[in-house]
């Protein structure tokens, strides 16, 4: 009897002990991928947060560039004829409000996924790195905002006036491919740079360096807080970025090259990427008004394109294209 009660309690001891030990692996495997998970999401907004200061110091430095190019016309207008056409094109775009454009910073999908694990961060112990990171993405939509209605970000030349001078241009201001040529560059700009908005816009050129400047001081100093908080290393930041984002790209200019379209809603885009890095876009779309004629109401259907030109290139993760709006528009009527 007393045999039987060991083996029986040896039985059901060590059916526990096993037990336990599966439930206790199988809790520490479930709880690794779970830290591995927050892990990977963490290196995930830290690396997306580098881009964002990345970016932003990019278009920072790319006003740097072309501020003291306009300053030195508005004091010498007589100096354009001397300027090359790249660069007259470039000083036009910085010029340029384009309402439709977007910082390349804003893209906001790497924020939603952090945000979307809300959950998860809340059982973690060091609160201050997820308050962190959303301090970062608050900082990026302010910025975002202050430029889309400060006065002080308002650039000269609306889209409305490019196209007044699309309508009034002589055929020597064209180039052969429909862009503006050197010449019509020089009239845009010789009529654009004694306006007043243009100089004021010039004078706030501090003021937005110095705004872009604590932005991107800020946020740089809270993601470098980041990688301390949660030990994230220089070569744990390659070893992401290799798995990670440079798997996902494995583009090149050969396999780009050719001709891409996109429909939007009801616009269509046309791409054509070339080896050599320059490319032109087609936007299409059919556009519908009214007309009386001899006292007869009709619907006509008005085929609308617009062409740019430009260059692309591939950096990093993105693609990233730099293409010139000055082309004329080409309109073609047809009865409905």
């Amino acid at each position: 009897m007393n045999d039987w009660w060991k083996q029986f309690l040896t039985g059901v001891l060590g059916t526990a002990i096993g037990v336990g030990l599966t439930f206790a692996v199988s809790n520490w495997v479930d709880n690794h991928k779970k830290n591995q998970a927050q892990r990977q999401t963490a290196m995930m907004a830290v690396y997306d947060i580098d881009e964002i200061v990345r970016l932003m110091k990019e278009d920072s430095q790319e006003e740097d560039l072309v501020f003291p190019i306009l300053t030195h016309l508005v004091a010498h207008p007589e100096r354009l004829d001397k300027i090359s056409q790249d660069t007259l094109r470039m000083a036009v775009f910085y010029l340029i409000d384009d309402p439709a454009s977007e910082p390349r910073w804003i893209n906001d999908s790497k924020e939603k996924a952090f945000s979307s694990g809300m959950e998860a961060w809340q059982n973690l112990e060091n609160f201050q790195f997820y308050d962190n990171v959303q301090e970062c993405y608050r900082l990026r939509r302010e910025l975002y905002r202050t430029i889309e209605k400060d006065a002080v970000f308002q650039r000269p030349i609306s889209y409305g006036r490019i196209n007044q001078y699309i309508g009034q241009v002589d055929s020597d201001e064209l180039d052969s491919d429909g862009s503006f040529s050197a010449k019509g560059l020089k009239r845009i700009l010789s009529e654009t740079i004694q306006m007043p908005t243009t100089t004021r816009y010039l004078r706030m050129y501090p003021l937005r360096s110095s705004f872009f400047s604590r932005y991107i001081d800020e946020i740089d100093r809270l993601n470098k807080e980041n990688k301390f908080l949660m030990s994230i290393t220089d070569n744990e930041m390659t070893s992401y970025v290799r798995k990670n984002i440079q798997k996902t790209r494995p583009a090149s200019a050969k396999l780009l090259a050719g001709t891409w379209e996109n429909q939007m809603n009801d616009v269509t885009l046309v791409y054509k990427f070339r080896t050599d890095h320059s490319m032109d876009l087609t936007l299409s779309r059919i556009d519908r008004i009214n007309l009386t004629i001899d006292d007869m109401d009709v619907q006509v259907r008005v085929p609308y394109s617009y062409r740019m030109s430009g260059t692309w290139k591939l950096d990093r993760d993105s693609l990233r294209i730099s293409a010139s709006p000055l082309r004329p528009k080409s309109f073609h009527w047809r009865w409905t």
